[in-house]
């Protein structure tokens, strides 16, 4: 259940990236999306299972012939729930890789901590983290599939 429910997750955050992300300007025969998630450390499980079920989104996308006809391959990288990492990775992916968006990293301090570098690359990034300190300001192309704790808390209230 918990794959089924990443996969819808991971398939919005894919329909919401391409709608976003006009192919014409790349050149590239794929599209590129990097991934950063918490492979071995205090995240693991829960990263594990994000690649998972991210994977199986990207092979269904796939096996329907992809996006405007271009194939989506996605490069993961292992962050180890650490901030320090989370940026390296960013940068790599930005830079190096040249990935068009970045899903990940999954927690709001690692969220905020990458902020700058990915407006600096203006890279469009998903993050299941959510604080009301991540605001359009500081994340400029930082988009939440949570809701902000502070926004639950005051829908619980009411």
């Amino acid at each position: 259940m918990k794959n089924r429910t990443t996969r819808r997750l991971a398939l919005a955050g894919l329909a919401t990236v391409f709608a976003s992300v006009g192919f014409g300007a790349q050149a590239q025969e794929k599209f590129k999306l990097g991934a950063i998630f918490p492979l071995s450390g205090i995240g693991a499980p829960t990263g594990y299972s994000s690649e998972i079920g991210l994977r199986l989104a990207i092979r269904d996308v796939n096996a329907a012939g992809g996006i405007l006809g271009k194939q989506v391959e996605v490069l993961v990288g292992d962050d180890q729930f650490d901030p320090t990492q989370s940026v390296a990775l960013a940068k790599k992916f930005i830079y190096s890789d040249k990935v068009q968006a970045i899903v990940g990293p999954q927690a709001s301090q690692l969220a905020l901590g990458v902020a700058p570098t990915m407006a600096e690359g203006n890279m469009i990034y998903f993050s299941a983290g959510s604080t009301s300190l991540l605001t359009p300001k500081v994340g400029p192309t930082f988009f939440s599939m949570q809701i902000a704790p502070e926004e639950q808390a005051v829908a619980i209230i009411d």
